[in-house]
Order: structure tokens, then C-alpha cells, then sequence
């Protein structure tokens, strides 16, 4: 009846809390760098292809590190 809806409803608030949210963040910043690192190869692939000087392509992809 009630008590156990309002034991389900606590066990689902604590989960989600305790468990859920905690395992989605870690997930969003974990493919955050990931997108970011596959953005960064393709910058430097396509400037290679470019023909773009190496000094100008290292500046470019060191921009990549210092975002955060």
C-alpha cells in the first residue's frame, strides 16, 4: 500500500542520488575528452593534409591542452 510506495520512492531518491547521477557525470566527462581528443586528431590530420606549417599546427593543437 502506501508504506510500500513510500519506501520504493525513498529507495529511488537515494539511487538516484547516491548512484545514477554520480555514474552520469563521470559519463559526460568521459565523452566529453573523448570528442575532444578525436576533434583534436582530425584538426591536426586535415591541417597536415592542408599543408599547414608544423609550428602553426603545433600552436593550434596546443590550444586543444589548455582548454579545460
Amino acid at each position: 500500500g502506501i508504506a510500500t510506495a513510500f519506501v520504493a520512492t525513498i529507495y529511488g531518491v537515494g539511487l538516484a542520488n547516491l548512484l545514477f547521477i554520480p555514474i552520469a557525470n563521470k559519463l559526460k566527462a568521459h565523452i566529453f575528452r573523448a570528442s575532444q581528443a578525436r576533434e583534436m586528431v582530425i584538426e591536426g590530420i586535415s591541417s597536415i593534409a592542408e599543408g599547414e606549417n608544423p609550428r602553426n599546427i603545433e600552436l593550434k593543437l596546443s590550444g586543444f591542452l589548455l582548454e579545460k
